[in-house]
């Protein structure tokens, strides 16, 4: 492939990209040279690699709760927008939904400050 052409076509395909679209392989391993695409084959492994691990436990508990506090809005969003409009309902949802989110809050800080500690 000629410098031109493979200019085109990488510009092609990084717009591809941008777009979120998915690129075959063999299209990367056409347009890029073997040193190149031995390298990003080197950063996917890594990337992978990163990819794999787990979060810490504190941080999973905090989307846990911080889930609970957005579900329980939602419920009262739906409550209050439903055609019969069960505003009672909707009301100890939100407040559920309020104490919720104070106690994700709550966890967060409580671990922040725990990790700037230097006693």
């Amino acid at each position: 492939m000629d410098g031109e052409r493979r200019k085109k076509r990488l510009s092609e395909l990084l717009e591809r990209m941008k777009l979120g679209e998915d690129i075959a392989q063999r299209d990367l391993k056409n347009v890029l040279t073997e040193d190149a695409y031995r390298e990003l084959q080197e950063m996917w492994s890594h990337q992978r690699a990163i990819r794999a691990l787990r979060k810490p436990p504190k941080i999973e508990k905090y989307e846990q709760l911080l889930k609970v506090a957005l579900l329980a809005e939602s419920k009262a969003e739906h409550y209050s927008m439903s055609r019969k409009r069960k505003e009672h309902v909707a009301h100890e949802l939100r407040n559920g939904a309020e104490n919720a989110c104070e106690r994700a809050a709550e966890y967060l800080e409580y671990h922040r400050s725990r990790v700037f500690q230097f006693t």
